[in-house]
């Protein structure tokens, strides 16, 4: 299986989780938040900036991550409804999930199109050493039709 991130931060070491709270855990966690297409993990920055001329990120990277053969997926939590506006509750089990340490990855929807998924990817798995390989794609560029 193949994931994809964005970040100006290349590795999976997770330390972002640490610094801020994110939908799916609260700090200071390490995890790392992936993609099943590269065009989700464009959907899922987007989503969090304001594009202006002068604020257009120049060091974002595109990030493949190849999962071996094996890993632990955790299955997806029973969500209520609406769920994608209450943080709370998904901090609540991406937490539980990280300190439970029942899989490398756990496979949750995207709140901002919930027919695709994402990853959280638990670097502190037993298996992130020996089941994720991490290759930079290049740069990403942000097409200039998202800037207002």
């Amino acid at each position: 299986m193949r994931l994809w991130r964005i970040s100006a931060h290349p590795g999976l070491s997770g330390i972002g989780g640490t610094y801020v709270d994110g939908r799916w855990h609260t700090r200071p966690r390490h995890v790392v938040y992936a993609a099943e297409h590269p065009a989700l993990a464009m959907v899922e920055v987007l989503a969090h900036m304001h594009l202006t001329p002068a604020s257009i990120p120049l060091t974002l990277k595109l990030l493949a991550i190849d999962v071996g053969k094996g890993a632990v997926v955790a299955p997806m939590p029973a969500l209520p409804s609406g769920w994608q506006a209450n943080r709370p509750t998904t901090q609540a089990m991406g937490d539980a999930w990280l300190t439970g340490g029942k899989g490398l990855l756990l496979k949750i929807p995207s709140a901002v199109l919930p027919e695709a998924f994402n990853f959280l990817i638990n670097p502190l798995h037993p298996q992130a050493a020996t089941h994720l390989k991490e290759s930079d794609m290049g740069p990403f560029w942000v097409d200039r039709r998202f800037i207002r």
